[in-house]
């Protein structure tokens, strides 16, 4: 699997966070994705299609 870089910004009390990645997945392929514990995706590409799969995360950190 690769590494998925981030790309930084900093803006007065807040960092960004940003990465996009897109692929192709064909039948058989896996898309997996997990936020913390209980927000998660796990799905196989069904036998004779092809997923175009465009994954956009931003974070914004600020202090607690």
């Amino acid at each position: 699997m690769a590494n998925l870089d981030f790309e930084i910004a900093t803006i007065p009390e807040t960092i960004k966070k940003e990465v996009t990645c897109t692929k192709t997945l064909s039948a058989g392929d896996v898309l997996k994705a997990e936020i913390g514990s209980e927000d998660e995706l796990d799905k196989t590409v069904p036998t004779g299609k092809v997923w175009n799969v465009v994954l956009n995360i931003r974070v914004t950190e600020s202090d607690a």
